[in-house]
């Protein structure tokens, strides 16, 4: 497609907490925010003619491989916020697009994605195939107040569920999409917990893709106090870990 009149490299959007996107508690889902974050960069990516659409003519897709979340407070039903997104950096085959999620003027989330590009086909790395240069790169810009961490290699995980790869799971690039991780991780989150304590930090690594019918098993470790750490794997395969970092329900976390 070719590039909107109205595209800017700084792409500003809003965004009203639906109902059905928001938790017990009111407040908006965790797997939600991945959701909302990634139709304002698509958006974006139509606007400045690298959309999906652009990128399968040669067989190529972006897929997530990083995103980690810094959070103020969340946003509520019927709040409407406003969603910045821009690209931070782009190297090769390689990107990363940051996100701030304003309420009322004020800062409640920075987030920060790493993607890289993948032949769709042959379901290996790809090459960006389409010119970039009207995009402004903010390398200055960042989103968070601390970059990606480097999850440890072994940690002694216990098996807390397992399930396979469902239809519903899928989405256009026909592999698992990244936020049913988040769910899949959430629904093994003892209930008391996530219902008595809101997330201050989440931090995610997509290992490998899933596709349908692949059997798989979350696993949990408890690293620290207020922090618990999830993986994704089966057998000697890990797809997906995370950090996952609480506060109190209610305590506002530090800017």
């Amino acid at each position: 497609m070719p590039i909107s009149p109205n595209f800017t490299s700084l792409y500003s959007q809003t965004h009203e907490v639906d109902f059905l996107e928001c938790a017990p508690s009111g407040k908006l889902k965790t797997a939600a925010i991945g959701q909302i974050l990634q139709k304002v960069a698509n958006t974006h990516s139509i606007l400045g003619g690298i959309s999906l659409e652009d990128l399968q003519r040669t067989q190529i897709a972006w897929v997530l491989n990083k995103m980690k979340i810094e959070i103020v407070k969340l946003p509520q039903w019927q709040d409407v916020i406003e969603i910045q997104t821009w690209i931070q950096s782009l190297e090769g085959s390689r990107s990363i697009r940051d996100f701030e999620v304003f309420l009322n003027g004020e800062k409640i989330m920075g987030i920060s994605t790493f993607w890289v590009i993948i032949d769709t086909e042959k379901r290996r790395p790809g090459t960006i195939t389409i010119p970039l240069d009207h995009f402004t790169i903010f390398e200055s810009k960042k989103a968070l107040k601390k970059g990606f961490s480097k999850f440890p290699l072994h940690l002694p995980f216990e098996k807390i569920s397992e399930n396979s790869v469902r239809y519903s799971d899928l989405d256009m690039v026909n592999h698992v999409n990244n936020t049913k991780y988040v769910e899949w991780v959430l629904d093994a989150v003892p209930f008391d917990k996530i219902m008595h304590q809101d997330f201050k930090e989440i931090e995610m690594v997509f290992k490998r893709e899933m596709v349908y019918g692949m059997p798989y098993e979350v696993n949990h470790h408890a690293d620290q106090a207020d922090r618990d750490t999830y993986s994704i794997s089966h057998g000697s395969s890990t797809y997906f870990i995370c950090h996952l970092s609480w506060k109190p329900r209610g305590e506002k976390a530090q800017q």
